[in-house]
């Protein structure tokens, strides 16, 4: 679930690390490293316009 509600906002740096608090807890904020293989796949579903997409995985439709 928490994959399918990252968000643009939640993307730090230059792709550098995804910083999250996760959606059932809400308490605890999670900071993950994007290794080059993540970088990748991030990149693919989002055209190099992570900022702009309301989601960054094609899970969830778009609603702006």
């Amino acid at each position: 679930m928490d994959m399918s509600l990252l968000k643009g906002r939640d993307i730090q740096g230059d792709l550098d690390r995804i910083t999250y608090i996760r959606a059932k807890t809400r308490n605890k904020l999670f900071s993950i490293k994007i290794v080059p293989a993540l970088r990748e796949i991030l990149l693919k579903y989002n055209e190099g316009k992570i900022e702009e997409n309301p989601f960054v995985l094609p899970i969830l439709p778009n609603k702006k």
